[in-house]
Order: structure tokens, then sequence, then C-alpha cells
């Protein structure tokens, strides 16, 4: 068994921004997280990124007919990585102490010098940047995913 693996993924992600998101979300059947917490659905994710400011994963279609509801698709690189060691690769090149988090935490952090957004799943970490620098990214966590491999499997 590999001690971390990396995978992209394409995500269908929805920013959602203004005062009347909550009641639009509540409409279509969400369960509001609270600041800065993640709410799992049957096929994705809901984080609350502010008090007016949602970021959904989801395929389920979304009816927001109120004024100030604005809805953004996003594209960003997604990447996950998974396994026994994959905070090891994240003690790399971020900065942040993974050994403290649980599954389901939300983060805002630099990952390689990348402004990046994840969310720790059961056994690993789902990896959001903007799509501009995601090939940068994805190379780096390659490069790095490589090294803690080689580390392990001597």
């Amino acid at each position: 068994m590999i001690p971390v693996a990396l995978q992209v993924e394409q995500l269908p992600l929805t920013l959602l921004v203004g005062c009347d998101v909550p009641e639009v979300l509540q409409a279509n059947g969400y369960d509001l997280p609270e600041l800065m917490q993640v709410a799992r659905l049957p096929d994705g994710f809901l984080v609350r990124t502010g008090k007016d400011e949602f970021l959904l994963q989801s395929s389920k279609p979304l009816v927001a007919n109120l004024p100030s509801c604005w809805t953004y698709p996003r594209v960003d690189q997604a990447f996950v990585l998974q396994g026994e060691h994959w905070r090891e690769v994240m003690a790399y090149i971020c900065h942040m102490d993974m050994g403290q988090v649980k599954t389901d935490d939300w983060l805002m952090m630099s990952v390689a010098g990348v402004n990046a957004w994840a969310r720790v799943l059961e056994e690993g970490l789902l990896l959001g940047c903007d799509p501009s620098l995601g090939e940068y990214l994805h190379h780096t966590l390659n490069e790095t995913v490589n090294r803690v491999n080689e580390k392990f499997i001597k």
C-alpha cells in the first residue's frame, strides 16, 4: 500500500454571496453551518465562509430567486491527499499543524506559497486553490508526495 496518494478532483463549486443567501439555502433544503464550518451533503458539502457567503459543492440544482443572492460558478483546482502519511506531506509545504485537525474542519491557509482552502476528510485532505496556480501546486504536491512515499517504502 502506498503511504500517500494524490488525486486531482473535478468539483462543481458555487460561491453564493448576499444577504438573502441563508434564506435561499434554507428554501432549497440545506441546513446552514456555523461560520467556517462544513455541513456534509449526500454529494458534497456546504461551508459558510462569511456571514452571508457560502461555498457549495453539489450537483443538486439550486433555485436562487431572491434579489440579494448572487451565485458564481467556481472552477478551483482541487486535490485529494489520502493515506496514512498525508499530514507529513503537508508538514513539508504548509505552516499549519495538521496533527490538530479533525474530520470536516475547514481551513484557509498557504500551501507552498499558494492561498488555499481545505476540508479535512475522514482519511485525508481535500485541497483547493485558484486554477491559475493549480499546475504549480499539483507539481509541488506530486514532488512532496513522492518524497514522503520514498521515505516509507524503502
